[in-house]
């Protein structure tokens, strides 16, 4: 950087401290503009006051200039409004408050002609103890305003309005090869100088243009500036509204993936399940078929069957393990047959074979009444056989069966013998 470059870069920031320190003027102007305006909008003033009032205003005035009767401004129109701008007769008190005064001097001269206009709603001494609170107020504040535009701004501590400050040295070029003529100081905006100015200026200009009916730096009420950062602030929020949504869309995913997956295990439970259908109607079968028991072996049996079902059962609408049926089925085994050795009424125990005496029962009782009917010769027989059956705990009935058999061919060999000899003496 040459010396002419840093020559301009120090007018440049010189310039911008004096816009800065400039804010407090406009500051200053401003809260006495509103102080003034609630004042006169809301609190009457009587005549007496606003006597005063311009008596002091004279005062302030000193050697007037002929242009601007000293008020530091001069009105200007370009057909569709209004405004103040600095008068170019009068020369600032201070060279660097050159730059941004005429501003503020036009906002007091605003003020001022506000307290010109102030309605005399009340007359006479009545009120002259209130005319005259308000009318020290309306001094005070007309005072600070004109000692702030009067007053030069003062030094920045830090880097003495020069609006630079030293930032180190550097001995060498980026490719390592020292400068000739020794090290090069650098330097920087001056921090102080540059923390956070006031939107004062802006708003301001902006109010000046809006009061004077000339809206090119507002929008619709808001200055230029005010709009700029609502929109930055409306572009963050979106942008943080995008990211959410972006993250609400990877969650929407992840919940259907979990979904897909739960419906998926339930399709294979559904099929698990239906697998031990079969099993359950069989063994519903096998229970009805089990209606009535026919003897102890039968109702131990039955039991069985009951168990057997109650424990599939459970299985089927709960987790099917096979300890369920096994564990059932011991218990049936376990328990005593609390009917063993009873027959239900109108029931009775029978062989599972006919013995001889139960054949010849039937067939005496089938042959010896040819008379009755086939249903009665049927039911008849069946009751001689019932009543030739021997008694329970008896012989067992598969011993008789050969035993009567056996019986019955003996009995059949001599019949044949017999005719035999007869055939052969005659």
């Amino acid at each position: 950087m040459n010396r002419e470059h840093e020559l301009s870069a120090e007018l440049d920031n010189y310039i911008a401290g004096l816009r800065i320190e400039n804010i407090n003027l406009k500051l200053a102007a401003k809260k006495a503009q509103e102080l003034i305006s609630d004042a006169v909008d809301w609190i009457p003033v009587g005549t007496v006051m606003r006597s005063n009032v311009e008596a002091f205003l004279a005062s302030q005035q000193g050697e007037q200039c002929q242009q601007c009767s000293g008020s530091g401004t001069v009105s200007d129109s370009d057909g569709c409004g209004v405004w103040y701008i600095g008068c170019p007769s009068c020369p600032p008190e201070h060279p660097e408050q050159a730059e941004g005064a005429q501003g503020e001097l036009a906002v007091l001269a605003w003020l001022e002609s506000k307290l010109n206009d102030m309605p005399a709603w009340f007359g006479g001494e009545d009120h002259t103890r209130t005319s005259g609170w308000m009318r020290d107020q309306f001094i005070l504040l007309i005072q600070e305003a004109r000692a702030a535009l009067a007053q030069p701004s003062p030094a920045c501590s830090t880097c003495n309005d020069t609006g630079m400050v030293d930032d180190g040295e550097i001995t060498h070029s980026e490719g390592g090869i020292p400068y000739e003529n020794g090290p090069v100081k650098c330097v920087k905006d001056c921090p102080t100088c540059k923390a956070q100015p006031s939107p004062a200026p802006e708003l301001v200009n902006a109010l000046r243009q809006y009061q004077h009916n000339d809206c090119s730096g507002v929008v619709f009420g808001y200055d230029k500036a005010e709009t700029e950062r609502i929109v930055a602030a409306l572009r963050v929020e979106n942008s943080n509204l995008q990211v959410r949504l972006t993250g609400m869309t990877f969650d929407r995913n992840c919940r259907r993936e979990e979904r897909d997956a739960a419906q998926a295990r339930v399709a294979e439970l559904e099929k698990l399940s239906r697998a031990h259908d079969p099993l359950r109607i069989g063994l519903s079968a096998m229970l009805g078929s089990f209606k009535v028991a026919a003897n102890a072996e039968q109702e131990g049996t039955l039991r069985m069957a009951q168990q057997l079902f109650d424990a599939t059962a459970d299985a089927r609408y709960g987790d099917f393990k096979n300890k369920a049926v096994v564990d059932r089925l011991i218990a049936g085994l376990a328990s005593p047959v609390s009917q063993a050795g009873q027959v239900p009424e109108g029931w009775k125990l029978v062989p599972t074979k006919p013995t001889i005496e139960m054949v010849e029962a039937g067939y005496e009782e089938s042959f010896g009444k040819p008379d009755r009917s086939e249903h009665a010769r049927v039911i008849e027989q069946y009751d001689a056989m019932l009543a030739a059956a021997p008694a329970q705990g008896g012989a067992d009935p598969e011993e008789d069966w050969h035993r009567d058999m056996q019986l019955n061919d003996d009995r059949d060999r001599a019949d044949y013998l017999d005719s035999l000899e007869d055939g052969g003496d005659e």
